[in-house]
Parts: structure tokens; C-alpha cells; sequence
């Protein structure tokens, strides 16, 4: 990067990309300490996939010319995981930053090259869960601590807009955690039978999933489409009421009378 010791360096928290499954980075091709360039996190534990290897000459062509790469992120976290611990977060409500600044830097903070404050606590995502919830005695008896076994996994087996379905194996209960967001009108059943969605990580789905085999779906379902499917519905009805009756109404009767106009007789 060129920059001396005790200069300031642009940095965007890697592991916010790393949680979400950032598989591929598009950044420019040429480093920049600028604020909208600023690529040095993106750097370490990444392989260029494109352009490809370059004399000096084509990548100073490159770098005019094109000015954009394409790295692979070899420190992407799973789409889906299961923990066993979790640190509880008393649920935010509102748009108060301050209430939610602490808990982002403490998800965020990896302890990396350029992120590093001595004293501070550095946890593990992949072994534990940020938690946000009003009934913590529904959730402890998941937590049972310890790192995930070498048999518990999780695997998507359908991930759609409105539905992902995993297949989970634990060998005791735990909390799994799947990095897609959070949001009002996701549910959730496990083994057919309907289950709280957590909220995790602050902005991540999560689920309490017993020992053994389970079968989780997640369905979005929000409430706006629920109202609107029946209105529509009620529409149709009303509408083919109003079909019917119109098909229904007698004709008038047809006189075969003459027709006084006070000018004469009409037939």
C-alpha cells in the first residue's frame, strides 16, 4: 500500500464480509488509500482470479485501461453453522446507532493487521451466536458450550427467495445459525412443526435445534401477503357474485302495446 508507520489506513471490517459468505471480491486493480478505493482489507487470505498473471507492461495497461480485479475470498464463513454458546443481547428497538455500535464492533472485531486493540475481547462466531432476545429461558438449554464436533453439519438443501430448507445432524442441541437476514414474515418449521426464528448476529436467522436429525424450512410468509392473497380472494368471490347475478337478472318484459307519443301511434 506505500503507507508509512502511524498513517491512517481506509479499512471496511473483513469479517463482515467473511460472515456472509462473500465468496469474490470485485475491487480496483490498483491500491488506493482513498475512501471509495480503499481495498486493503480485501488484500490477505485472497487469491486474483482475474485478469490473469501479467507482465509489468500488460498490468500497467491494465491498471489505465481497466483498473478492476476479481479475488477469491479464502476466508469465507459457511452459508450455515451450528454453535453451542451464545452472548446475550438485550433486544434494540429504534434507530439509535449508539445502541447498536458496541454490539456491531464487537461481532466485527477480528484483531487483524489493521483492526487490533490491545485489551479488547476477541470471539469466535463460528462457536458462538450474538443472541437478541426477550426469553432467554426458552434458549439456555441449547447452549450446552463447547466447539461444534467433527459429526454435527448443517447443509442447504434448497435455498430459493422464499424458501430455504437445511439438513441438520447435532449430536447434542445447539443453536444453528443460517447467514441469510433477518427479517419480519420468515417462519420457520423443524421436523413439520412450527418454531421460533431467533434473531442472531443482529441481523442473521436463527434456529433452536434438538440432538440428532432435523429438517428445518424457513418460508417467507409476511403478513402484507397474507392480507393481500385474501382481498384478492374476497375480490373473486365478489366478483363472480356479481357474474352470476348479472347472468341471473330477468330481462324487463318487451310491450307489444302501441307507444303514445302524443304525435301519433307507433307499433
Amino acid at each position: 500500500m506505500g503507507l508509512k508507520r502511524g498513517e491512517n489506513v481506509v479499512y471496511f471490517p473483513r469479517r463482515g464480509f467473511d460472515l456472509w459468505n462473500t465468496r469474490y471480491f470485485i475491487l480496483p486493480f490498483v491500491p488506493s488509500n482513498e475512501e471509495s478505493r480503499g481495498i486493503a482489507a480485501f488484500l490477505p487470505n485472497t487469491t486474483r482470479i482475474f485478469p490473469p498473471k501479467q507482465t509489468d507492461a500488460e498490468a500497467q495497461a491494465w491498471a489505465k485501461n481497466e483498473d478492476w480485479q476479481i479475488l477469491k475470498n479464502r476466508q469465507e464463513y459457511p452459508r450455515a453453522w451450528v454453535v453451542h454458546e451464545g452472548r446475550w443481547i438485550e433486544p434494540i428497538r429504534g434507530k439509535n446507532k449508539a445502541d447498536r455500535r458496541p454490539w456491531m464492533e464487537e461481532i466485527l472485531y477480528e484483531a487483524d493487521a489493521f483492526w487490533n486493540s490491545p485489551g479488547r475481547v476477541l470471539y469466535d462466531p463460528t462457536r458462538m451466536a450474538w443472541i437478541e432476545t426477550d426469553d432467554r429461558t426458552a434458549v439456555m438449554p441449547f447452549l450446552t458450550g463447547g466447539r461444534p464436533t467433527p459429526g454435527e453439519h448443517v447443509v442447504i438443501s434448497r435455498h430459493e427467495s422464499r424458501t430455504v430448507e437445511l439438513e441438520v445432524t447435532l449430536d447434542r442441541p445447539g443453536v444453528v445459525v443460517l447467514a441469510d437476514v433477518y427479517y419480519p414474515g420468515w417462519h420457520l418449521t423443524i421436523d413439520g412443526k412450527d418454531a421460533p426464528v431467533l434473531r442472531v448476529n443482529r441481523a442473521m436467522r436463527g434456529a433452536l435445534v434438538k440432538a440428532g436429525k432435523s429438517r428445518l424450512v424457513f418460508t417467507y410468509k409476511p403478513r402484507s401477503f397474507r392480507v393481500g392473497l385474501i382481498l384478492s380472494g374476497v375480490g373473486v368471490v365478489l366478483l363472480l357474485g356479481c357474474a352470476s347475478w348479472a347472468r341471473r337478472r330477468p330481462e324487463p318484459p318487451v310491450s307489444a302495446e302501441p307507444m303514445n307519443t302524443g304525435e301519433g301511434m307507433l307499433s
